[in-house]
């Protein structure tokens, strides 16, 4: 996971920086570079994800006041959860009890929402935009949607170095 800071769109790796929620955002390293480039050109984006279709990957949690909306590319499923349910699950593997998102949890100010693939293999990655914002001319095999842009990963790729030699013309 990479993050990237709201203000500056400067990119950092890991996820171990103090404050970073109310800072930066995290993004999906093999799409991090693309999102800081449509953020410095005021094309914000809201949820994105590279896509997975070359490892299982299916779940994770939000710290948020609010739902958020993950529903844009109609492929996840979000949830709100008890703190006991997270540490049951061992969703706050990387939280200590000094964190400050422990104590707005517990506070009522911050709540703990789980979201999960519906389909356990992505085959598309999306970038969602605030005001429905969206480059006019889109990167090859991208198409619009109403506030987001999709790929969709052919099937026949079976790695991400199958992907790249296609995608590069190697």
């Amino acid at each position: 996971m990479a993050i990237i800071d709201k203000t500056t769109f400067e990119i950092y790796s890991g996820t171990n920086i103090d404050s970073f929620e109310k800072d930066s955002f995290e993004c999906d390293e093999t799409i991090a570079v693309p999102i800081q480039i449509l953020n410095q050109k005021g094309y914000r984006t809201t949820f994105c994800c590279s896509g997975h279709p070359f490892q299982a990957h299916n779940g994770g949690i939000i710290f948020s006041k609010e739902k958020p909306d993950i529903s844009i590319a109609g492929l996840y499923e979000i949830r709100e959860i008890s703190e006991n349910e997270a540490n049951e699950n061992g969703y706050f593997f990387d939280l200590d009890e000094d964190d400050d998102r422990l104590s707005e949890i517990r506070s009522g100010n911050l709540k703990i929402f789980f979201w999960k693939c519906k389909f356990y293999d992505s085959l598309e990655a999306y970038i969602a935009f605030e005001d429905n914002c969206i480059p006019q001319y889109l990167p090859d095999g991208w198409y619009k949607g109403t506030n987001f842009m999709k790929f969709n990963f052919k099937e026949e790729y079976t790695s991400v170095f199958d992907f790249f030699q296609d995608r590069l013309d190697c």
